[in-house]
This record gives C-alpha cells, structure tokens and sequence, in this order.
C-alpha cells in the first residue's frame, strides 16, 4: 500500500510539473523573443510598410536613441557610393549639383541634390551635402557642423577580396539633428544608386538595430520597377532611379512630377516652339509638349504653375503634330506668354490613359459639327524671345541651369541615330521666315 501510496503521489507531483513546465518556458519564450533584437527589427520592418521612409527613420531612432539633449549615433550603410559616382557623374560634376528623383509613381519631385536637401532638411541639408562631397574626394571626413554637431564619414576601402562594400557614419549632437542626419543619410542611399539598364525603377532600405547599443544597420533592397502605372512623364526618366515615397514639394490640384522647366525640355529632347491649331507647342523628334492647364493668383498675373502634358512614339519613332489633334483642351499659348510658363512651377503628367477612336465604330462621326469659333485676327507675333527659343537653347544645357544630369539619363535622351535623323531632314520640310523683310522660304530641314 505504501508503494501505491509513493507511486500515487509521485505521479500527481510529476504531472504537475509537466503541467507548469510548458506555461513557464512559454512565458520565458515570448519575454525572450520580444526583447530580443531580431523580434525589435521584425517590429521595425512593420513600421517601413506603415510609415513613410522620414516618419519611419524617426521612430526608429525616436525609440532607441536616449532621451537626453545631446546623444550619438553609428551608422553601417550597405551602399556603394563610389560605383555610382564612378558610373553616374562625369568628370568634374558635383554630387550637389545632379538632379534627384523623390516621390511615386503618380507625384514626384525633381530637383538638384542640394535644392531638395535644403528645402528638406534646411538646418542640415547642405552641410551634409557638402560633407559627402568631401568624402568622394578624400574617401573620409570628420568635420564639426556649423550647427556644432559632430559628423564623421567614412567609405570602406575595399578590394577585391571584400565581398560587402559600405560607408560608416558617426554623429554626435543634438537629437534632433542626429535623427535629421539619419534621415538624409537614407534618401542619399535611396537616391544615389546605379540604375538598371532601360528600366524606371524605385529604390527603398531597411533600417535595422544593431547589437551595439546606438548602433544600426541600413541595408538597400533590390531596384523594382516603377508601376503598374502609365503616366506619360515616366519615358523622361528611363534609366532612373526613384527615391520611392520620400517627401516632395507641397503643392495643390497638380498632378505628375515637378521639376525645373529646362529639365523638362532636356529630357524630352526638345528642339523648339511650333505653331498648331492657335497655339505653341514645344517639339522634339518623337515627343510633343503642350500646356494642359495653367493656374493664377488673378486673372492678370503670371501662372503660379503649369500642367503640361507629354506625348511620345514609343520606340523613338518620328512623332506627327497630328498626333495630338484630339487633345482639344490644351492651352492656345502664344510665344509671348510662353515665356511666363517658364517662370512658373513645372508639372508634367495629366493623363494616365488615351484611347483613339478614330476609324472605329466608337468614334461618333455624327456627332461632329463646326465649333463656330471666330477665326483668329491676330496675326502670329515674333519677338525677341523667339529667337530665345533657338536650337542652342532647346537641344542644350545653358548656363542658367542649377542641376546637371546624371550619365543614365543622358544616355535615355539618345532616341534616334544621325543617320535617322538625316534621313528624316531629307524631306521634312521647315520654313524659315525674316522678320525685318517678311519673307519665309520652305526648305529641307537637311538644308538648315
């Protein structure tokens, strides 16, 4: 009976400890799993899919960083500075200077480096920009900013055996100026990256912690093309990256990507103004530029901005003025005011789809009728800012521009070969007119 008694006993104390066990190692489990750093970055990888890239750097560092006035922080950035320089830049081209890409696919920004880092970042933005273009030249910059915090750069030396290449930041300051630093460090990652042959794609990283305490880790994910959408500044910008949903410039009703006017007409490879149905129109060799809408602060300023739209011959085909004759809503601009749309803000993308009905049984012929719109009596002015508007100034850069191209979208504007082009000249005609005897002659565009 005792050795019943024993066993029973033994068995009741054995089972609960088998019952207590798995609670205990449960509880352990989860407080082990959730104060460890791998379950910290899983957390932060869920705030990247939930946040934009600034809100998602501040949090991060918002709740590893101490509390206190001044703190510091190290940086380990998977990024290879030095290939994009050596691939993107030419000789002599500063990395302040080249036009960066920030936003989606629908709404972006274009802007030179260092426009977007001081209207970012405006008590940082060009002291660091400054400080990385010290550190392509010197491979290292340890400096006091103005601001008086302390900023050390370093891009990784490496050879052929080191399979990682990278850059190590070191700041030390204010928190806020760390966590704006940090910030600016990641869209310099984002943005500065070599693009992917004949592709539009959008560059994004991953902010993770590190097992050193104020230590983290920026990683670049891989390049993905921009889409699915078919806005029609996207052909601008083949060979580009996209700094995908940094910040862009606030702005009202426009829509597509802002950027610097002389940018627009470079990219679309503009060769000058034309004249088609009451209005200026800005050609090139496959792609056409009109103004779609135009908005005032009254009726008797300059536009505050511009919407323009693009159409284009995919495959850099020869592109016809007929091929906008069913945009009936653009704007009849004349030479005079075009100048005044140069001046203002430069939005380009208005539709994402155009359906041409003609020749099908959609096309309403029955609805078509006269407009009954009075024939234009002004006669067609040439002023001096027509010659302004001259092959030079189109097919160029000029030396009133702020920004300069990276080497991938230079290449892009390469559409067509010399001798299609000549072949083209051969019989497109051209008129050339005098304006002091008023006198125009046709010739071959091959003749001018």
């Amino acid at each position: 009976m005792n050795d019943s008694g024993d066993d029973e006993s033994s068995g009741d104390s054995l089972d609960g400890e088998v019952e207590s066990l798995p609670q205990s190692l449960t509880r352990e489990t989860i407080a082990w799993l959730t104060t460890g750093l791998p379950f910290q970055n899983f957390k932060n990888n869920l705030v990247r899919s939930a946040y934009p890239p600034l809100e998602y750097v501040n949090r991060i560092l918002e709740a590893a960083l101490p509390t206190l006035e001044a703190c510091s922080a190290w940086f380990n950035i998977e990024w290879d500075l030095l290939d994009y320089v050596e691939s993107e830049l030419g000789d002599g081209q500063n990395l302040s200077t080249v036009l960066t890409l920030s936003g989606d696919g629908d709404n972006a920004y274009a802007a030179s480096c260092l426009e977007y880092c001081v209207g970012i970042w405006p008590n940082t933005g060009e002291a660091v920009v400054r400080a990385l273009e010290t550190t392509i030249k010197e491979n290292w910059y340890q400096e006091t900013l103005p601001s008086g915090t302390k900023l050390l750069i370093e891009l990784a030396r490496h050879d052929i055996s080191t399979v990682k290449k990278g850059a190590i930041v070191s700041i030390e300051g204010s928190r806020t100026e760390v966590i704006q630093i940090a910030q600016q460090l990641t869209w310099f990652c984002a943005v500065f990256r070599v693009p992917k042959d004949g592709r539009f794609t959008r560059s994004e990283f991953v902010l993770n912690s590190s097992k050193r305490s104020r230590e983290f880790n920026v990683k670049l994910l891989k390049l993905k093309n921009v889409g699915p959408t078919d806005m029609c500044w996207h052909p601008l910008f083949t060979n580009g990256v996209l700094a995908y949903e940094f910040p862009i410039r606030s702005r009202c009703c426009d829509v597509g990507v802002e950027l610097p006017f002389e940018a627009m007409l470079q990219l679309s490879g503009v060769i000058g103004p034309v004249q088609y149905r009451g209005g200026v129109v800005l050609k090139g060799y496959s792609k056409i530029l009109f103004p779609q809408s135009t908005k005032s602060l009254s009726p008797v300023s300059s536009p505050e901005s511009t919407q323009w739209h693009l159409v284009y011959q995919t495959g850099g085909d020869f592109i016809d003025l007929s091929s906008i004759a069913e945009y009936n809503d653009r704007v009849l601009c004349t030479l005079e005011s075009l100048e005044s749309l140069m001046h203002s803000r430069t939005f380009l993308g208005c539709y994402k789809e155009v359906n041409i009905h003609l020749g099908t049984e959609t096309a309403s012929y029955h609805q078509i009728d006269t407009s009954n719109a009075k024939d234009l009596k002004r006669r067609p002015k040439l002023s001096s800012f027509t010659f302004g508007l001259s092959l030079p100034k189109f097919g160029g850069p000029s030396a009133s521009m702020t920004y300069t191209l990276p080497k991938g979208l230079s290449i892009s504007r390469k559409e067509d070969s010399y001798e299609q082009v000549l072949s083209l000249g051969s019989y497109m005609p051209m008129i050339l007119y005098d304006t002091s005897d008023r006198r125009a002659w046709m010739v071959p565009m091959s003749f001018i």
